[in-house]
């Protein structure tokens, strides 16, 4: 599914569901990130989670809803996304304060306040706040099968919303993601100096390559000049 392939992916899921073999978070939540994306994707992604029921007890309901959410956001489908949440809360599924933020960034992005501020509010109300073990296995689990842009996009909806991450897990995304995406990368060390905490000298490596034959030196400057102010 990470590469496009749904109508493969979704036979397998089939197989598996009909063997009733357990599903887990990444491997479930990768599939109905790429089937939400597409047209009449809210209804796959609910036949789904309705079909998958107790077979997904190693699935991470919150984490999936995020990833859910985030697909269609990044899609522009921010109606989609919104109903979404509460569709999947409804059948158990409960949103955590991550997914609520990104929909209603996507709505702020639109230039539709009204909706962000009743997102928000739903949010304080409905919402749990997320745990950080639960991202962190998910976004190290993703990079372990090389799945570095879904990693991103999991990791760019905790790091925009200023959600807790840990160091070790930040290093491991400036350097992955620097292969595929040296913006996206540096924006992840720059959260992370942001914090008062610094990249090893072997991530600092990498990004620094990977700005460079970007054409993007002047990013790589800015990145030492804060170190070198920190000494």
């Amino acid at each position: 599914s990470s590469t496009g392939s749904l109508v493969h992916a979704r036979k397998v899921l089939d197989r598996m569901l009909a063997g009733t073999v357990e599903l887990d978070t990444v491997g479930f939540g990768v599939f109905v990130n790429a089937a939400g994306r597409k047209d009449g994707g809210l209804a796959e992604v609910l036949r789904l989670v309705d079909v998958v029921g107790c077979q997904g007890r190693r699935v991470n309901r919150s984490v999936v809803v995020a990833m859910v959410v985030d697909g269609m956001c990044r899609e522009g489908r921010i109606e989609d996304a919104w109903r979404a949440l509460e569709e999947m809360r409804l059948r158990g599924w409960k949103p955590d304060f991550v997914a609520y933020r990104i929909v209603a960034e996507g709505f702020r992005v639109a230039g539709r306040v009204k909706e962000e501020g009743r997102i928000l509010k739903q949010k304080r109300k409905l919402g749990v706040a997320p745990r950080k073990d639960e991202y962190r296995e998910c976004v190290l689990v993703l990079v372990s099968n090389r799945l570095v842009t879904e990693a991103k996009e999991m990791a760019e909806a905790v790091v925009l919303g200023n959600f807790p991450i840990d160091d070790d897990v930040l290093n491991i995304l400036v350097g992955s993601v620097s292969e595929i995406d040296a913006d996206g990368a540096t924006m992840f060390c720059k959260f992370m100096m942001g914090k008062g905490r610094f990249p090893s000298t072997e991530i600092l490596v990498h990004l620094c390559e990977s700005l460079c034959k970007s054409g993007k030196g002047e990013e790589m400057w800015e990145i030492f000049r804060v170190l070198l102010d920190k000494g």
